[in-house]
């Protein structure tokens, strides 16, 4: 049975939006985007949802996955009323009214009629439109907005919107004015009123929400409840009264004898209130919100057991139970989160205003828990025994529950990264690294050395910098300890990375530094596009990734350089926080919601680059030393030729002057008149041609 639901206007201001993701990039399920105007349902419950920057999405598995649609019709204009029908044509009116058919938007011309404002329109399960111009006039189209007629006048209608006008699944128009529901059998000529004037009890409301059944029952939303129509009764009557002062706010029938209404009650502490009738009205039943407090404004059926409700905070639960449990999916959460860990299969999601979901071995089925134990962090750590450790401001935090509960302790703490599998290092606003148990005794202090950022490599090996240019290198048992003076220039410290294989990595402000020596020596890595790392990882195939502080994201797939950006579809999308797994990297967006890409695609030297494959690892000199460039990790490659390719593979230096050493070539680029840029070089040989990319510098 196909039941239709209609007049329900929803307008719902939701953060958090899901971008139409690059080919490599899967999204996680849901709909998590910036705001978002309207959400609607067609019969089959596929669900469209219009945000306010223009963009359409659409779920057709009740809002567990969304998928890019396309634009808004106009760049500029406000667009409102949108319809998506059971053929998955999208109506909407954006001063004038337009069709999607799928491919594109088309402009259907009511002109010939005498134009005026579009007030409220229906669309037929077959190819008939209605629109209402101007709150009273009445234009029909018979074949999906081709041609039109006028009907005629009617009675002023109260509200903009669909739900003044809106046709059955038998086909009859039924529109709602200020005192009267009235429908037509032949599409606007004749019509006749739902019961009589005398008693009929639909009141003016500021709500126009109307459904009706398969059965023909129709119900109306009024200020004072709800109101009925049977074909079998043929009178009006009250099926739900509300207290004075309260709010009604929504409706759905989504079956026969089934109502599910939401409205502020005024009394209530909490007072969004939902309640329920499966017995056509004879008795009601109060249906529990996903969490007391949670206020939803609007309800959409997505099938005949899934309703979605969106809360006015842009939240989005959803029940498949017909409202006796509600659950979160992702769906529509405030997705510009301030972080993100992966570890050991679970996913942890930091919320913008502290509150968290998560994510057990990895399934994409989210939970919501406890706001965070006070209002600022600074770090968070999943270690591998389950336990979660947070540093905030002057405190330390930890839950063995996955946050449902959390101890904390007093402690100068400032930053956190993982030690063992129940321990953590710990860098003291006071001064001092510490290797601390997971509930927070002292085991150690292992430096004494003030630090701004701390990293560690999978042998428990501690990188650590300040701004003054210290840096310091220890492992966790407190061996090996290394502390340079002045190593680095000063500056603000973004960033460190210790890799796996001892290789150092500082970014301060404007300049990302390296060191192969554990700290002796340090030369800097040109970073594609003035890049700069505000985080960086190491995942266990050794391929490095560096979270730009401007939004983007970049991989290496060779030891000592060669960074490339893994680009989002959408310049929009911006990078906020990131981690790995031992199978994905993992960020959160600026509303566009959490992203996974799978490592799987960028192993080490096995990444393809004009479509030649790497066998050796090939790394460039980032400092053009008097117009050279060398390139180690040449080692046994016999070349006859280099060319030179600029980023959009146009040929800039066929046969480039270059001297050949063991382990290393060296191109004499002054020779080469090649001005600063990125470029890709290619060593040809005998066998095959390798590829390496470099960045030259005047």
């Amino acid at each position: 049975m196909i039941i239709r639901t209609y007049g329900i206007l929803v307008v719902a201001f939701l953060f958090g939006m899901q971008g139409h993701c690059h080919a490599q990039w899967e999204k996680l399920a849901g709909l998590n985007s910036g705001e978002f105007e309207e959400v609607v349902a067609n019969a089959n419950g596929t669900l469209l949802a219009f945000e306010r920057t223009g963009k359409l999405f659409i779920s057709y598995d009740t809002a567990s996955s969304w998928v890019y649609l396309c634009n808004k019709p106009v760049d500029n204009g406000y667009c409102r009323m949108f319809v998506l029908t059971d053929d998955h044509s999208v109506y909407c009116v954006c001063d004038d009214l337009w069709r999607y058919d799928g491919n594109e938007w088309k402009r259907l011309d009511i002109t010939s009629t005498g134009g005026g404002n579009i007030t409220a329109y229906a669309v037929s399960i077959d190819t008939y439109i209605a629109l209402i111009m101007d709150n009273e006039y009445l234009l029909v189209s018979e074949d999906n907005g081709v041609s039109w007629s006028q009907r005629g006048q009617l009675e002023r209608c109260i509200s903009n919107g669909r739900g003044p006008l809106l046709y059955s699944t038998d086909g009859r128009l039924i529109y709602r004015a200020s005192r009267s529901v009235s429908y037509s059998d032949d599409h606007g000529l004749t019509w006749r009123s739902f019961g009589s004037e005398t008693d009929l009890t639909v009141r003016k409301s500021s709500s126009v929400a109307t459904a009706i059944t398969d059965d023909g029952t129709l119900y109306c939303m009024t200020d004072h409840g709800i109101v009925k129509f049977s074909d079998c009764d043929s009178v009006w009557s009250t099926v739900f009264e509300i207290q004075m002062n309260d709010d009604m706010i929504s409706m759905l029938c989504p079956a026969n004898d089934v109502i599910f209404l939401s409205f502020f009650k005024a009394a209530s502490p909490y007072p969004l209130t939902i309640q329920r009738t499966v017995d056509g009205a004879v008795s009601w039943e109060n249906i529990p919100t996903w969490k007391d407090g949670y206020q939803s404004e609007h309800l959409v059926l997505a099938d005949s057991t899934t309703i979605v409700t969106m809360h006015k905070s842009a939240y989005i639960f959803r029940t498949s139970t017909m409202g006796t449990n509600w659950s979160t999916a992702m769906n529509g959460i405030d997705c510009v989160g301030e972080g993100i860990i992966a570890a050991h299969g679970d996913i942890v999601f930091i919320h913008r205003n502290l509150e968290r979901f998560y994510s057990e071995g990895n399934d994409l089925e989210w939970e919501y828990y406890q706001i965070w134990p006070s209002s600022y962090f600074r770090d968070i750590v999943v270690l591998s025994n389950g336990g979660i450790v947070r540093a905030g401001y002057r405190e330390l935090s930890w839950s063995d529950d996955h946050s449902r509960t959390w101890s904390s302790d007093q402690t100068l703490s400032e930053h956190v990264i993982g030690g063992t599998d129940s321990s953590i290092i710990l860098a003291s606003t006071e001064g001092g690294v510490y290797h601390i148990g997971y509930r927070g005794q002292y085991v150690d202090r292992i430096a004494d050395m003030f630090v701004d950022e701390l990293s560690m490599n999978k042998h428990r090996m501690i990188l650590g910098a300040n701004s003054q240019g210290d840096v310091m290198t220890v492992v966790v048992d407190g061996s090996n300890h290394i502390a340079r003076d002045g190593a680095i220039p000063e500056g603000t410290i973004l960033s460190t990375l210790c890799t796996n294989d001892g290789g150092l990595f500082v970014q301060m402000a404007g300049t990302l530094y390296r060191s192969d020596d554990t700290g002796s020596s340090w030369h800097p890595v040109i970073l594609p596009d003035t890049a700069e790392f505000s985080r960086m990882e190491q995942c266990e195939n050794d391929v490095l990734f560096g979270l730009s502080v401007d939004g983007r994201v970049f991989a290496s797939t060779s030891a000592a350089g060669g960074w490339h950006a893994l680009e989002f579809d959408d310049d929009l999308i911006m990078a906020y926080d990131m981690d790995v797994s031992s199978t994905h990297l993992y960020v959160t967006t600026n509303g566009y919601g959490v992203f996974k890409y799978p490592i799987s695609l960028l192993s080490v030297n096995e990444r393809r680059e004009n479509s030649a494959i790497h066998h050796h690892q090939l790394y460039p000199n980032p400092v053009n030393n008097h117009g050279d460039i060398t390139i180690f990790g040449a080692k046994d490659i016999q070349i006859n030729q280099i060319r030179i390719y600029d980023q959009l593979g146009k040929l800039v230096c066929d046969d480039a002057e270059y001297s050949q050493h063991h382990t290393s070539v060296t191109i004499h680029l002054s020779k080469q008149n090649i001005r600063s840029g990125i470029y890709f070089v290619a060593l040809e040989t005998d066998r095959e041609t390798e590829y390496c990319r470099v960045a030259v510098i005047d």
